[in-house]
């Protein structure tokens, strides 16, 4: 029976290893093909063999023992004794290999198979091994701990330092004695006297210096001594440690070059999706190059449609309050990116999805038929969704729940929002109205829909900020909810200084000395009320187009501006769209002039007018921009209504804030 065991769990095991995943076979060679072990599992088998033997010839003897004796020892062998042997010896073979093959990751053992193991598979394009291969054996592989240094370098720096010392003191030395001799040739004294002085005053410091030099010496060579044994012995500590750790330092160099090779960065988009997601989620990974390879990851889901990156796009859509996603953590790799914006912000994120949704525009300009100038997305017959399937707009969502969050942890930095302004402009190279496009709706083609997510994603940022200060504007109803001073650009109205008239009829009115009290009193005030306090992810610094050092909502302004003197210089896209445009971002900018005048929410209404001021007036400026702001301001280009924006503003001004003459001074007419 004891046979029979024995030869079913061989067997089992036999049975069971062929239909193991290929990652789990290589293990063998790799945690189990080693001298020792593979020379105890063959002592095993040859103990198997010999009990059998043996219990064959036991079962031969008459009463089923066998005696057996050398010298003065005996003992006598039953068949339960060689039974019992035999299958803790098939037990010490099958457990082990049952362990390597269940657990989640072993102990690499031979290094010089999984190095020729990882080669093999990619060079024979066994991509779902190899990918199976290092995610299984992660840690050793990707996450590995530095080989500890030899502190003999550091001894040799060291030396160089104190012999530069004490060349230095020697120099010193001198100088002092130099220095004694000439205020001795000042006094005067004999000169038997001085000599003896000098040779006194040489004595005493040559033997001063030297005991100084010989206590000095002893103490730094013990020190140096105590702290040399003390680096060699965390070294050695360190390096056994490194030894007893499960470290592979050749195959996990292969490894990195691997990770950020072409044709494996193409897996990232579907096989290697999750080590790409592992290695971003990983803080703790330092000899590896993690920003080259988050990059590579990030572009390959950008680029393959329906990857996890579109999917978690498609399912963030859910707002926790009015301009907030709702982040959630079964979105795995938006969660990833964003729940802590540092992260982000280490790694550059921004950077492969604003460089790959540039290039996939610019593919279109090079190809054949751009397919965007039709209106695959824009058609109200094709179900809303759709439009998750293409990359440019992943690329576009993207920095929209990018942008959203960081200003959410209070980011002080802009987060490179500004690729919004380069998608703009290679749309705008590539805007055409084509026969697949409808020139009189809404979105004349696919182009125009990008335009305007773009337009509608920053006007949107603009108002996170009316609602981040909404709490101020609550709180004190007689004044503004933040007075900021403005130091590089202020209205002309606001520094010119009163004319000799006005002075001379407020001299001449009897009740100067009336109002200059009442002006002494609003200052008091004034300076007595504190400005409610803001966090530098919202404050205005200066009304410029200067884009260093800016926060979220200042270069959200900047680029908006930009953007739309963009759209109305392309002389493809129609008029009516761009009246779309102008007067989308017009009444977000009447929104923020509501508020009381020096509130931060009306002084970045100023900076949204000192940009299109600069935009129309400076020495780069396209004349067509001034002309078509024109047309669509005051509605004469030919379109659907006999009014343009100018009215819609006008109308919509409840609060008579003066925008549209503000709008008129600027624009001209």
């Amino acid at each position: 029976m004891a046979e029979l065991l024995v030869f079913t769990l061989l067997a089992a095991l036999a049975a069971i290893y062929p239909i193991l995943p290929k990652h789990r076979q290589l293990r063998v060679r790799y945690s189990l093909w080693t001298k020792g072990r593979l020379g105890f599992i063959g002592l095993m088998f040859i103990l198997i063999i010999t009990t059998y033997w043996v219990s064959v010839l036991v079962q031969s003897k008459e009463q089923n023992t066998l005696d057996v004796s050398f010298l003065d020892w005996s003992t006598t062998i039953t068949l339960l004794y060689v039974e019992s042997v035999q299958l803790i010896a098939v037990l010490l073979i099958v457990i082990p290999i049952a362990i390597l093959f269940i657990k989640p990751n072993v102990r690499i053992r031979n290094e010089d198979n999984l190095l020729e193991i990882l080669r093999d598979l990619y060079n024979r394009e066994e991509y779902t091994t190899l990918v199976n291969l290092l995610q299984d054996n992660y840690r050793p592989l990707i996450n590995h701990s530095s080989s500890p240094v030899h502190p003999e370098s550091l001894m040799t720096v060291s030396s160089l330092f104190v012999e530069v010392d004490e060349d230095h003191k020697e120099d010193l030395e001198q100088e002092e004695d130099e220095g004694e001799d000439e205020e001795e040739e000042k006094e005067e004294l004999p000169k038997a006297r001085r000599r003896l002085v000098r040779e006194t005053r040489r004595t005493l410091r040559f033997r001063w210096t030297n005991l100084r030099d010989r206590v000095s010496s002893t103490v730094e060579d013990w020190s140096e001594r105590i702290q040399q044994k003390s680096r060699l012995l965390r070294y050695y500590v360190a390096r056994l440690r490194y030894r007893v750790d499960n470290t592979a330092e050749n195959a996990s160099e292969y490894s990195e070059t691997l990770l950020l090779d072409p044709d494996f960065s193409e897996l990232y988009s579907d096989l290697a999706s999750e080590l790409g997601l592992k290695i971003l989620c990983d803080d703790s990974l330092e000899n590896v190059p993690r920003q080259d390879v988050v990059h590579r990851y990030l572009q390959a889901q950008l680029e393959t449609e329906n990857t996890l990156l579109y999917r978690d796009l498609e399912q963030n859509t859910e707002m926790e309050d009015l301009y907030r996603y709702n982040l959630k953590e079964n979105n795995r790799l938006i969660y990833a990116l964003f729940s802590d914006f540092e992260r982000a912000e280490d790694l550059n994120v921004y950077k492969p999805i604003g460089d790959r949704t540039q290039e996939i525009i610019r593919e279109q300009r090079r190809g054949e038929f751009d397919k965007y100038h039709d209106r695959r997305l824009t058609d109200t017959r094709i179900r809303d969704d759709y439009i998750f399937q293409d990359p440019v707009y992943v690329g576009i969502q993207f920095f929209d729940v990018m942008v959203r969050e960081a200003f959410d942890q209070e980011v002080d930095w802009h987060v490179w929002l500004s690729y919004y302004e380069s998608f703009t402009r290679e749309i705008c190279r590539n805007y055409e109205i084509t026969e697949y496009s409808d020139p009189d709706a809404e979105w004349p083609n696919d182009y125009s829909r990008f335009l305007y997510e773009i337009v509608r994603n920053m006007r949107e940022w603009i108002k996170m900020l009316e609602e981040e200060l909404k709490p101020d504007t609550k709180s004190d109803l007689n004044g503004p909810p933040f007075v900021l001073e403005v130091s590089s650009v202020t209205d002309s109205s606001e520094t010119e200084p009163p004319s000799d008239e006005e002075e001379d009829s407020d001299d001449e009115s009897g009740e100067n000395k009336e109002q200059v009290e009442t002006e002494n009193e609003s200052d008091a005030e004034e300076k007595q009320r504190e400005p409610a306090e803001v966090g530098d992810h919202i404050r205005l610094g200066n009304i410029s187009t200067m884009r260093m050092e800016r926060n979220i909502p200042e270069m959200t302004v900047i680029i908006l501006i930009s953007c739309h003197e963009e759209i109305l210089t392309t002389e493809e896209i129609p008029l009516q769209f761009m009246d779309y445009i102008t007067e989308t971002i017009f009444l977000c900018l009447l929104d923020l002039r509501e508020y009381d005048k020096g509130s931060l929410q009306w002084m970045y209404s100023k900076l949204m007018l000192h940009c299109l001021s600069e935009n129309l007036t400076g020495k780069r400026t396209d004349p067509l921009y001034r002309e078509n702001l024109k047309r669509v301001y005051y509605g004469d280009y030919g379109g659907p209504h006999d009014y343009g924006v100018r009215h819609e503003v006008s109308v919509k001004d409840r609060q008579r804030v003066g925008l549209v003459e503000d709008l008129d001074e600027i624009i001209g007419s």
